[in-house]
């Protein structure tokens, strides 16, 4: 077996190695490949080393800039269909759910052939220059995991489970340098804000108390058909669907109230029908 030595450089685009500068403490390598230089694990998996013929078509699979434009589009169409899924279909009998939900085997497939291939490239974790060694890699990770352990039939009714999905789009963030950098800038910031956020949290607090009180129950006035509760219902005109007001009353033979207002005349407790 080849020992590799740290920091080894290795030139993949004429397939030639060079020896680079030397760094004991921490076992990487400078890569140079597709006209970029990278740093990754100087073995992976404790299987791979640099010399690996499969490693190094690995490494120009990922270093490659279309495989980050492909993991890219993949996101945007997988964050499409999730956007016009009917939620509210949980057994998916619409067509669009039933194309939703086969077409979320493709995603879960590929974003784990993306892992596994970084995985295999970079290395796991133990190193420096490792796929879990970049906190970027960490959401990536979750979400292929958390898709695979929906395929399991015992946890496809699992809801909680099925809700990282929703967390693929953020996935985004990773593939775009700029945004890294972005990102990274304002959790920079946050600590230097800390006094802000106390005041802001301050004032909207005074305001939210302020709103209780002014409008405490307004936003239940509607009008209704009688003038008072009815054996414990409340019922309000269903073609009057606005808010009333002093400002802007019910017509003749409408009466506005609210719900709030006649539990404390009365002291007693009603139910306004569903949807009032």
């Amino acid at each position: 077996m080849l020992a590799v030595k740290p920091k080894d450089t290795i030139d993949y685009e004429d397939d030639h190695d060079y020896e680079g500068e030397h760094c004991s403490e921490k076992e990487q390598a400078k890569i140079f490949s597709n006209g970029k230089w990278h740093t990754f694990s100087t073995r992976s998996l404790y299987i791979f080393s640099l010399d690996n013929s499969l490693r190094k078509f690995v490494i120009r699979i990922i270093t490659h800039r279309f495989f980050d434009r492909v993991i890219v589009s993949l996101i945007m169409i997988n964050s499409l269909l999730l956007g016009i899924k009917d939620y509210t279909d949980k057994d998916n009998l619409t067509s669009i759910n039933q194309f939703v939900e086969k077409s979320e085997a493709l995603f879960v497939w590929s974003f784990t052939a993306e892992c596994i291939l970084k995985i295999v490239g970079m290395g796991f974790i133990i190193d420096d220059g490792s796929y879990l060694r970049d906190a970027w890699n960490w959401l990536d990770f979750i979400v292929v995991v958390s898709s695979l352990l929906t395929e399991i039939p015992q946890m496809k009714s699992v809801s909680g489970m099925r809700t990282f999905r929703l967390m693929r789009p953020l996935r985004s963030l990773t593939t775009m340098p700029s945004m890294k950098i972005l990102i990274s800038t304002l959790l920079a910031s946050v600590s230097q804000l800390g006094g802000v956020l106390v005041l802001a949290i301050f004032f909207f607090t005074i305001f939210a108390i302020l709103g209780v009180s002014l409008w405490s129950g307004k936003i239940y006035n509607r009008c209704r058909l009688t003038e008072f509760p009815v054996d414990g219902i409340w019922e309000a005109d269903p073609e009057i669907l606005d808010l009333c007001s002093e400002v802007s009353p019910c017509p003749e033979n409408r009466w506005c109230g609210s719900l709030a207002e006649a539990s404390r005349d009365s002291d007693s407790k009603y139910t306004l029908l569903e949807g009032t």
